[in-house]
């Protein structure tokens, strides 16, 4: 019900009344997922008509059967795609050619037309028109072996194929086919070239984020940057040349989008040229060779703008990788002479007041070369030269919009430009990282075959202190735990213990799936009863006590917040949330008890008690997961591995954001005892200690745990469901899917105790105020989905006594 003014009181009310607790029937539990949003994609913008198409030629005749070329003035006379023809007549081509023809057409050697000449085209269309087999020492190859030499062959059609004769069929004329300039040939490589940019701009970009550490690579490893460093090219030496070399690049690209791309042949001439002077630096300047310098550092952030008037889009470098370069240089046939020389000037761009490493003798023509005062940082140039190449083949993209702008030799040159990238960037990059996952997963395969076949063997070997030798002594006992009276009909989603120092009894909540949450009274020898219980509208997830243990604090899927003052009994709904609430906790700010609440719908929200709205929202960037408090600290997981801390003195801002050092989704957080730190559990077995402080970044760790011994090359992992933390010794206990829990020493590094499986899945654990009692919620977690989910599978919670030697920290450790 919602609240219509502050919470009853009864100051000398007793909290309970007699014991009510009888077992009844709940409704079946609604399913529910919490996919992860699909990342969206990137589509390119369309491209703009060319403002730069020269007018189609026009047609000239001085003679029946013969074709004059209306050829204008070019700036090279070297071949390509086309195979021009001796003569301008027919009549009198090459013997072989002739051969060539009559053998196809079954007839005579003379190839001759019945028609008026047809107008002017270009080689390449009229040997298409012609259906005669060019020679092949007039056909200019690509750069490298790719799909071009196969998007240019000729298909045949009805209007161009040749009859069993000797004469040909009447080509085509612009009256009887009006769209003849765009030719099918021409509309397969205009879209031979959009696949393969497009194709391009995605590998780039995915390269770029696989060194950010931001995808896995092919659904195998995230590359952190600790992985990449130890990558054996990735040293520091030859890092700094590789870094230098790229930066000389992603500065002399931008000049050539400006400046040298008037039409489609000018700017990919500029850009093989470009990337052929590249590739000659990269022989004379190899990784073992050093840099000097003499630019300012200041210039550094400004060297990859562009030097025209346009503006380039921002960027921000990565922070994780590179990789070696392969030196060699690019085969394929020549590609200078076709097209214009650029409009712009084509003097040596360079430096003139920097002093530089150049050999004597060593010029460039495109590639700008300064000196550098100091080496830039490998994982920043790599990003941003990524971006400039986008750039570039975004640009080509514009420059031939449509399969009218696309000819023969624009494909040609795209081709060997393309080829030159992909040796430069991709190749390079893409065989680095395969050797690398795959050394990283023959790591992973070949340290779980060092385990031993003991569950819990296994698990203190996971740690790395304790050993099999010492397994008698890691090894705890269960045959004292009691099971609570009365449990829950159904799944079990939190515990919470009160931590009032002035009850002699201890008092636990409990929340479950059959929406209720219940109270029961713990006595010294272990006997409980229920002693309250209210509702929600829908599964309860979370819950948790007032620091005077008056008050009990929930929330659930049906988007409420709700508060149960246990001295009246009586329940109040001051809060709500657009999805369900996941987590809350009490906290107190300038001695106000608050409490706050993390729910699916991306909101963390501050609730104070005699208000019915917020105090206070955050914004995370994900559905939050898991939160907890102690003292000042708030920490924050969500979904897609954030974890956001709070200063709760501070409480409507991040103190911090970081991605969790684990690679797999989180499942829980949870303070450290003096605050000072949090860890994380995660779904794939492991476990993270992370300190707030940045100063304390060394300390930080992650280990393996609750896994099943390696059997047939199969290992089972398990999540980890809930991590507690020892309110007096400071260790913590994790708890998981496998049916186990074990307490471990974080600042020794040690597993103090593992424990044998339970009969079922742990959902929930804490400890009670004095750390002496442990209680541990088994029930379906629903890892395996509704088919094991039977009327057989254990609900129930179950309270450990604390021995004195099973949580102490180890003595000879020295404390933090």
């Amino acid at each position: 019900m919602q609240r219509s003014g502050p919470p009853p009181t009864t100051a000398n009310a007793p909290f309970f009344s007699s014991s009510f607790f009888s077992s009844s029937s709940s409704k079946s539990r609604p399913g529910t997922s919490s996919g992860e949003p699909p990342e969206k994609s990137q589509s390119q913008p369309p491209p703009q008509p060319s403002p730069f198409f020269p007018p189609p030629l026009q047609p000239q005749s001085s003679g029946p059967n013969v074709l004059i070329k209306d050829r204008k003035n070019s700036f090279g006379r070297k071949t390509s795609f086309s195979s021009p023809n001796k003569s301008s007549s027919l009549s009198s081509s090459s013997s072989k050619r002739r051969a060539n023809s009559s053998s196809s057409g079954g007839g005579g050697n003379v190839v001759v037309t019945d028609r008026n000449v047809p107008p002017a085209l270009p080689d390449f269309a009229l040997a298409a028109a012609a259906k005669i087999t060019r020679d092949a020492d007039n056909i200019q190859s690509p750069a490298s072996a790719d799909s071009f030499s196969r998007m240019l062959s000729r298909t045949q059609t009805g209007s161009t194929s040749l009859a069993p004769s000797d004469r040909l069929q009447p080509p085509p004329t612009s009256a009887t086919h009006p769209n003849m300039w765009q030719s099918s040939e021409s509309v397969v490589l205009h879209m031979q070239m959009q696949e393969i940019a497009n194709k391009r701009i995605s590998t780039l970009d995915y390269l770029r984020k696989a060194h950010e550490g931001r995808v896995y690579w092919f659904n195998t490893i995230l590359f952190d940057k600790p992985d990449l460093a130890r990558m054996p090219s990735f040293e520091s030496r030859k890092l700094a040349r590789r870094a230098t070399n790229y930066l000389l690049l992603g500065l002399s690209l931008p000049t050539i989008v400006d400046l040298y791309a008037n039409t489609p042949i000018e700017f990919l001439r500029s850009l093989n040229n470009l990337l052929q002077e590249f590739e000659s630096f990269q022989q004379l300047h190899s990784e073992g060779g050093t840099s000097t310098s003499s630019l300012s550092r200041a210039r550094l952030p400004s060297m990859f703008r562009r030097q025209g008037g346009k503006s380039r889009r921002s960027t921000s470098g990565a922070n994780d990788i590179g990789y070696p370069l392969d030196s060699d240089s690019a085969s394929g046939g020549s590609y200078g002479g076709i097209g214009g020389s650029s409009s712009a000037s084509a003097s040596v761009m360079s430096f003139a007041s920097s002093d530089n490493d150049l050999l004597p003798g060593e010029v460039y023509t495109h590639l700008l070369t300064p000196s550098l005062p100091f080496e830039p940082d490998f994982y920043e140039t790599f990003a941003t030269l990524c971006e400039v190449l986008i750039d570039v083949y975004t640009k080509v993209l514009s420059l031939v919009p449509t399969p009218r702008e696309t000819t023969a030799p624009v494909a040609e040159l795209f081709a060997k430009a393309d080829a030159k990238v992909r040796k430069i960037i991709v190749q390079g990059v893409v065989k680095e990282f395969e050797d690398s996952s795959r050394s990283h997963i023959k790591t992973e395969v070949a340290n779980i075959g060092k385990l031993d076949r003991q569950h819990t063997d296994n698990m203190s070997g996971l740690f790395g202190a304790a050993s099999a030798a010492s397994s008698s002594n890691t090894v705890g006992d269960l045959k004292q735990d009691v099971a609570l009276n009365n449990p829950p009909d159904d799944s079990i989603s939190d515990l919470a213990f009160s931590p009032a120092q002035n009850q002699t009894s201890d008092f636990l909540a409990v929340s479950s799936w059959d929406k209720k949450v219940r109270i029961y009274e713990i006595a010294p020898n272990g006997q409980s009863e229920g002693r309250h219980a209210y509702e929600h509208d829908g599964p309860v997830l979370g819950c948790d006590w007032s620091k005077d243990g008056t008050k009990v604090l929930s929330g659930g899927a049906d988007k409420a917040v709700k508060l149960c003052d246990l001295g009246s009994q009586q329940t109040i709904k001051i809060g709500e949330h657009d999805q369900p609430v996941k987590s809350v906790r009490f906290f107190e700010s300038s001695g106000t008890p608050m409490a706050v609440s993390g729910s699916w719908d991306k909101t963390v929200k501050y609730w104070d008690m005699r208000s019915p709205t917020p105090a206070a929202s955050l914004a995370c960037q994900e559905r939050v997961y898991t939160i907890d408090v102690r003292n000042d600290l708030l920490v924050i997981g969500t979904a897609d591995r954030y974890i956001n801390v709070v200063d709760l003195k501070n409480p409507t801002k991040f103190y911090k954001t970081l991605q969790s050092p684990l690679k797999w989704q989180t499942r829980v957080v949870s303070c450290f005892a003096d605050a000072a730190g949090f860890a994380i559990g995660s779904i794939e077995g492991r476990c993270a200690i992370q300190y707030v402080e940045d100063k304390d970044a060394t300390s930080n760790f992650s280990f393996k745990c609750h896994r099943d011994p390696p059997a047939n090359n199969v290992t089972n992992v398990y999540a980890v469901n809930d991590i507690s933390f020892h309110p007096v010794h400071g260790t913590f206990s994790t708890a998981g899917s496998d049916g186990t829990f074990h307490f471990w020493d974080k600042d020794a590094k040690h597993r103090l105790k593992g424990y044998p499986q339970v009969g079922g899945s742990i959902t929930a654990t804490t400890f009670n105020k004095t750390g002496s009692i442990f209680a541990y919620g088994i029930s379906y977690d629903w890892a395996k989905g509704f088919q094991h989910n039977t009327q057989a599978y254990p609900t129930k919670v179950m309270l450990h006594p604390v021995q004195a030697d099973e949580c102490k920290p180890r003595p000879t450790m020295k404390k933090r």
